[in-house]
């Protein structure tokens, strides 16, 4: 069937994950890290406020940060607009992005953004430092290292460099996290719980894994799987970072959220 074209006279992009379908009698699964990227700054910049709101996992982390930069609009946090403000703006700031850039991402003029930049960071100074130790560094070994000890090498002048370096640590270390999430799995008891359970993983995309198993294992599955993927990133404050689940028997593109089996030592997540 030919696709419509919206009232604009273009052809939307299809959903592809909907092509990826589990087969007869499987589930596929989706599971993604939550929240990675900021709790890698959090840590990377040990800035102890935001470290405190992790571990305690009480409110979201951007519910926490509009009460903080927003207090007279957001007693709860999650009030419009303000919540997906931050959503936007605490991302870009963390890893560099201009005034140009952010005032456009968030539908704001400059002078606004510039004044939400120096407000997150007169909160978080320590985010500032961190930035500030990242050009010291590159600028002395034209290189930075993320957690699991690998590189990334600058070839191109420091100011120019710098939003790329900070923003390859972050997401480099998702990516370690995720692979190694994924081999661990794999590697269990030798590949046996993957062979007993008939689990096929599908494909690994930044964060996030894909896999199938029949549906009569699904209990025992995600209760197994659960455990495996938590990997350690070995800051001096050892950092976890939790994983979300959704499923489908119909694709992957039709994943809904759920929680994770509590039996065998796992705990639900919401």
């Amino acid at each position: 069937m030919a696709r419509k074209a919206d009232a604009l006279g273009q052809y939307p992009i299809p959903n592809v994950r909907k092509l990826l379908i589990p087969d007869l009698g499987f589930e596929i699964a989706s599971i993604d890290l939550t929240g990675a990227d900021a709790q890698t700054v959090a840590w990377e910049s040990n800035d102890e406020d935001l470290k405190r709101v992790f571990r305690e996992n009480k409110i979201k982390i951007h519910a926490h940060n509009a009460k903080g930069m927003f207090p007279r609009h957001c007693p709860t946090g999650y009030e419009q607009p303000y919540y997906d403000l931050i959503r936007t703006g605490v991302h870009l700031v963390n890893y560099l992005g201009g005034d140009d850039e952010l005032a456009h991402a968030m539908g704001v003029p400059k002078w606004e953004a510039a004044s939400f930049r120096a407000t997150w960071f007169h909160l978080h100074p320590a985010i500032r430092e961190w930035h500030e130790r990242i050009a010291d560094q590159l600028s002395k070994t034209r290189k930075v290292f993320n957690k699991f000890g690998y590189r990334w090498f600058c070839f191109d002048r420091i100011e120019t460099a710098l939003p790329e370096a900070v923003a390859w640590i972050g997401q480099s270390t998702t990516a370690c996290v995720t692979n190694r999430a994924l081999v661990r799995a794999e590697n269990y008891d030798r590949g046996q719980f993957i062979q007993d359970l008939r689990i096929q993983f599908l494909l690994q995309v930044h964060d996030e894994l894909v896999f199938q198993y029949p549906v009569i294992y699904r209990t025992e599955v995600l209760t197994k799987i659960h455990p495996l993927v938590h990997i350690t990133v070995p800051y001096d404050d050892p950092l976890i970072i939790p994983w979300g689940l959704k499923t489908s028997l119909k694709s992957w593109g039709d994943c809904e959220k759920r929680s994770w089996p509590t039996g065998n030592g796992t705990k639900e997540i919401s």
